[in-house]
């Protein structure tokens, strides 16, 4: 069995250094405040903030203690706040809102993105590559474990890079404070739930208030009735933690490529805008808050980025994933059609396969959810050419914080969210319009 931990020498080094010691002497630390030396500390009454560089820039972040006990193969760090929030918590936004205007002439923009169509998938790859090569790697106590029939294709190491570029692409939000990565195959189904359950032992999930063990279910689900190229992700109860399940039937492995791990971390950054230990159905809230587009296309079109590195790769992740409709039956590919399931998009709305909008849920079994990671994540990457990929991610904080839709993408794009949705939706009907979609 491999099982990579990830290290915190770093910080104990950063402790016993001066970069470690409170800046003295200076304003009081606030979240997404400038701050001078990365490393350094700042303290306020109820919350510690770390000095870290996020999009080229010194500023302050929250604190969350990381483990320090790591000294054996099964030990994940047990004595890690399952936390890693403050009482009063609300999701940290490390950018400034509204998105400023861009002076080049050259951006893209809601005013001319429909003449600017194909310009989009380079520019977006851009920005996201550029932030990702920008930030610092957040420290996140995580484990890997990959089945041993597995081993010999599948490696620690190109599921680690996957998971670090994820880490630092969502890098100054709150991405919880521990996750396990399981990588398996249906005859390792057993051995799959075996490490599972030695992690909730270790990390004493069962004394958690409102734990409820889903753990061990989805790693059987993953597999979807015997077809094992599936995968899932989900929180602990009562907690800040969570687990990513990957599964593997095939040769070529796929996954690393495919942005599976990618998405599915996505989905762990998505609950942890809320401080888990609060709710007892973390999940529920996720659904019941994110728009069914958001909740899948937000996190999917990071993916073709994250996991593939080049611009090659992003497109043909793309041309694979934005045009595919996933036999969701979604017949109304017009601009009116696709903003009607822009628009609804919840649990209790939605459009049918005609593009109508149905008082029902958007949520499985609902054959539009299949479009989310597809028509979603295409209007996602627009999204990302006009602002930018950070504040995709901060429309999550900002729901996650109470703010309606409307309101959170007002604060971010300074635009009425119905005004853009109709927008989105001409750019994605001539996007199938000129290259026709896999039903």
């Amino acid at each position: 069995m491999l099982m990579r931990k990830l290290s915190i020498l770093t910080i104990f080094i950063l402790l016993a250094s001066p970069l470690a010691i409170t800046q003295a002497n200076a304003a009081a630390p606030k979240l997404g405040g400038a701050c001078s030396k990365v490393g350094s500390f700042g303290d306020t009454p109820n919350i510690r903030y770390v000095c870290a560089k996020i999009g080229g820039q010194l500023v302050w972040q929250q604190w969350n203690k990381p483990s320090s006990n790591n000294n054996s193969a099964n030990k994940s760090g047990a004595t890690t706040s399952q936390s890693g929030t403050s009482a009063a918590f609300k999701a940290p936004i490390p950018i400034t809102l509204p998105i400023a205007k861009s002076s080049d002439a050259n951006a893209i923009t809601f005013a001319n993105v429909l003449t600017r169509i194909s310009d989009i998938p380079t520019a977006v790859f851009n920005k996201e590559e550029a932030l990702i090569a920008a930030s610092t790697l957040q420290v996140i106590p995580h484990d890997i474990f990959i089945a041993p029939a597995l081993q010999s294709t599948v490696t620690v190491k190109s599921v680690s890079e996957m998971v670090d570029r994820s880490i630092k692409y969502y890098a100054g939000f709150q991405q919880g404070s521990y996750f396990a990565v399981y990588v398996y195959n249906k005859a390792s189904i057993a051995w799959a739930k075996k490490q599972y359950n030695s992690v909730a032992a270790t990390r004493k999930y069962s004394a958690v208030k409102n734990y409820h063990d889903r753990g061990a279910q989805d790693i059987e689900s993953a597999c979807n009735g015997g077809d094992c190229n599936g995968n899932n992700a989900g929180m602990i109860s009562g907690t800040n933690e969570g687990y990513i399940n990957i599964t593997v039937d095939n040769a070529n492995h796929p996954f690393i490529e495919s942005g599976s791990i990618a998405h599915e971390y996505g989905h762990i950054v998505q609950s942890a805008q809320w401080d888990g230990t609060k709710y007892d159905n973390l999940n529920d809230l996720k659904n019941k808050t994110y728009p069914g587009w958001l909740f899948m296309g937000g996190i999917n079109q990071p993916a073709w980025t994250i996991c593939t590195g080049t611009l090659e790769g992003y497109m043909q992740a793309r041309s694979q994933q934005g045009f595919n409709l996933r036999r969701s039956g979604f017949k109304n590919l017009t601009a009116q059609g696709i903003t009607n399931y822009l628009l609804y998009s919840s649990t209790t709305e939605s459009i049918d396969v005609n593009g109508k909008k149905i008082s029902e849920s958007v949520l499985p079994p609902n054959p539009i959810f299949e479009i989310g990671n597809s028509t979603g994540g295409l209007a996602t990457e627009v999204l990302v050419a006009i602002g930018g990929p950070q504040a995709v991610m901060a429309l999550h904080a900002l729901m996650a914080n109470g703010d309606s839709m409307d309101v959170a993408f007002m604060k971010v794009y300074s635009t009425p969210w119905p005004e853009a949705a109709k927008i989105i939706g001409q750019v994605i009907a001539a996007e199938y319009a000129q290259t026709p979609p896999k039903p």
